[in-house]
Parts: structure tokens; C-alpha cells; sequence
């Protein structure tokens, strides 16, 4: 039997971390503070490995490798020790963020690469030691025009070997991909990677959607039950998105109140609460702590999602509520992402949440019907998502 470890930066993959493992021998790798507190009581097969301080970069690699892995699952390609794990260990990246993300990458950054003003010595350090990208097998050089950025990164890149950013399909150098269905699979072929390298395994996080909804049961207890549910994300904190952020989130709001549909804001993990306070008052937003069960009840009180750009998707699609894309600033306007929705489920200026409303109202089961459709053609039987992944990495 093989020695599997699941090694992972981010705390969005707590839950797909703990779903694989659980009743295996797979050991849990993380470098990051927050994963460590949120797992440390949850399993007793988990390694944290520091790195804030230079010593500790200096040394990870090396800790890493005594670990004795034979294998080690991914859920993101886009850290530099992730990077260097893919160039040194047999991997599966497990590809679960299907809906969005490839899309809004790659307007992303066509914008990011060509925009900002950086000073002579910015322009000079970026041109040498600055990150690259490649985006449908064209390269771009990504100009960070901050020095501090620019330092740590040509840092990440001397202990990582790290060159590259904003990989657009995540597992370039992994052994092996795990992807949720044949759409996402046809998406890596046209890029170029062997077919021998990917497969379908369906989606985990839906899955776990789907198991963990089973077990939330209403109280009856919640004070917000508004009409629409709006999950937001940070982009505020970019500079390539703060103004379209700003334009969306305000629109949304400024039509609610116009039209007197009631909604709530759902916060974002990485969300900072101050920049929705400028727009509407504490009682209509649900903070970034908030559990994954007031979540899935504020989603069941509602009428209709609205969504950006989500992995939250899930619950509704679970749940079979209506979900709409909202779209007021026009943002990334060419992205395929426009595509998964009716026209009719498209929040813009001309086409306002009343009008979804009403669509919604008129329409709802064969709304939930095309939804399931669209975003989950092609998965495999839900449930036996865990075995197959468990059968690449041969636990």
C-alpha cells in the first residue's frame, strides 16, 4: 500500500482534505496556520511545517522529503512549494473548480499583463526575474510593479524554482489529474496535455455538498430570511478589480433597495467586512465566519443566488435553487462564463433582480432542471467520487 500524503495552502480545501482521509491512512500536509487550527483536533495524521521565517524555507524541502511519501494529492498548482512538489513527487491534482475559474483567469491576465505604470528599476527587475505565464500556449510577462511583490517572488523562485504564475488549468507537472467531468477533460486535451494523464472522477466538493446538506437541519431560529443571497468575493483587494467590485456590489444593492427585494450578503472567507459596510448596514450582511450550516440555511430561506465567481455554487445546485449571475459592471464580458446562464438568470443594468424575480417566480422547477443540466453534465454517479480518486493514488 502506498504511503499518500494530501498536502494544502488554503482552507478552502479543509473539508476535501478531511472527506479523503478520513478512514485512511493518507497524512495531511499543510503549511499554513490557519489550516493547522482549524485540523489539528480533527485528525491525528497531520504535519505542519512552518515557513515565516527564512530558516524555514531553507530547511521545508528537506522536511518534506522525510516525510516518505510515495504519492501526494493537490488541490492548487498555484504556490511555489506546490510548484516543487509536482517536479519531485508522483501527484494528483484534483481539479474541482470547474465552473469559473478558468474564465475569469484568463481576462484576468490579459489585463494584469499589460497594465501598471512601473518605475525604470521595477521594469528592469521584472524583466529579468519576474514571473511568467503561459495562457493558451501563448507567454505573457506578468509586471508586478511593486518592489516588495517583486522581491518575494524572485525569493520564492531561488528556494522553489518557482517562474511561473496564474497557471490557467491547474497540474501542468503533476503525475496525474483528477477532473469532474468530460467538459473540464476536453479543456486540458486542447491544451496539449496526454490523455493517458487525466481522468474523470467526478466532483469532490459537490459531494461533499451533498453529504454534508443531508445533516444541516433547520432550527427555525434565523432572524434573515431574505429573498436573494448574494456571496461575494475579495476581489475589492485587487488592483485589477476593485473598481468593477465596487460598481457591482453598489448596483446590486441600490437595486434591491429600489425595488424593495430583501437580500443578504454572504461574505467571502478572505472578505473584509468594512468594504460591504459602506453600502448597506450590518443586518444585511452574513460575515466571512460564518458556518457552512447558516449558509445552507440561508440559502434553503431564499428565493434565488447570486453569484460572481463561487465555489459556494454547489449548495444551491444541491439544494436546486435558482441561480443568477450578476453582471451590472460588465466585467470580463467575452468569458464563457455568460454562457452557463440564461439570459433571463443575468443581472445587468436592463435586466434587474425584479425581472429575475419574476422569471424565477414564473419558472422555478424548469429553471432548477436546466441549472443541473448545464453545470453537472456529465459527472459521474455522486457518491462513488471518493473511491475513484482513492483508486489513482492506489490507498
Amino acid at each position: 500500500m502506498s504511503r499518500v500524503g494530501i498536502f494544502i495552502e488554503s482552507p478552502r480545501f479543509l473539508q476535501h482534505s478531511l472527506y479523503l482521509s478520513k478512514g485512511t491512512s493518507i497524512k495531511i500536509v499543510t503549511t499554513s496556520n490557519s489550516v493547522y487550527e482549524a485540523l489539528h483536533l480533527e485528525t491525528d495524521s497531520l504535519y505542519f511545517l512552518s515557513k515565516e521565517k527564512l530558516t524555514d524555507l531553507m530547511s521545508i524541502k528537506k522536511k518534506i522529503r522525510r516525510l516518505s511519501l510515495d504519492h501526494i494529492i493537490l488541490f492548487s498548482d498555484s504556490t511555489p512549494i506546490s510548484y516543487w512538489i509536482q517536479r519531485n513527487f508522483i501527484t494528483t491534482m484534483i481539479f474541482d473548480d470547474s465552473i469559473f475559474s478558468r474564465d475569469a483567469f484568463y481576462y484576468k491576465m490579459l489585463f494584469m499583463a499589460f497594465s501598471g505604470n512601473c518605475n525604470f528599476m521595477e521594469n528592469l527587475l521584472g524583466r529579468f526575474f519576474g514571473p511568467n505565464a503561459e495562457i493558451d500556449g501563448k507567454s505573457y510577462k506578468a509586471l508586478l510593479c511593486k518592489t516588495g511583490p517583486l522581491i518575494h517572488f524572485i525569493k520564492e523562485r531561488l528556494f522553489f524554482g518557482y517562474k511561473e504564475i496564474f497557471v490557467d488549468l491547474p497540474g501542468r507537472y503533476s503525475t496525474h489529474i483528477a477532473v469532474g467531468n468530460k467538459n473540464i477533460r476536453d479543456l486540458y486535451l486542447r491544451v496539449g496535455v496526454s490523455p493517458e494523464t487525466i481522468s474523470i472522477s467526478g466532483s469532490l466538493e459537490y459531494d461533499i455538498v451533498r453529504s454534508n446538506i443531508q445533516l444541516v437541519k433547520d432550527s427555525g431560529s434565523r432572524s434573515k430570511r431574505p429573498e436573494v443571497v448574494f456571496f461575494t468575493q475579495p476581489f475589492n483587494k485587487y488592483s485589477w478589480g476593485e473598481k468593477f467590485w465596487q460598481q457591482e456590489v453598489k448596483s446590486f444593492v441600490d437595486d434591491c433597495k429600489k425595488n424593495g427585494v430583501s437580500f443578504v450578503l454572504s461574505l467571502h472567507p478572505r472578505d473584509d467586512i468594512s468594504f460591504y459596510e459602506k453600502y448597506v448596514d450590518g443586518n444585511c450582511i452574513l460575515d466571512s465566519d460564518a458556518s457552512y450550516e447558516e449558509k445552507v440555511l440561508l440559502v434553503k430561506s431564499s428565493k434565488l443566488v447570486v453569484v460572481k465567481s463561487s465555489s459556494i455554487i454547489n449548495v444551491p445546485l444541491a439544494l436546486r435553487k435558482p441561480i443568477a449571475y450578476i453582471n451590472y459592471a460588465s466585467f470580463f464580458p467575452h468569458s464563457n462564463m455568460l454562457n452557463l446562464f440564461r439570459k433571463e438568470m443575468i443581472i445587468y443594468k436592463n435586466n434587474n433582480i425584479v425581472d429575475v424575480l419574476q422569471y424565477v417566480d414564473k419558472d422555478c422547477e424548469n429553471i432548477a432542471n436546466l441549472q443541473e443540466d448545464i453545470f453537472l453534465r456529465l459527472l459521474p454517479e455522486v457518491g462513488h467520487v471518493k473511491s475513484n480518486i482513492l483508486n489513482i493514488v492506489q490507498v
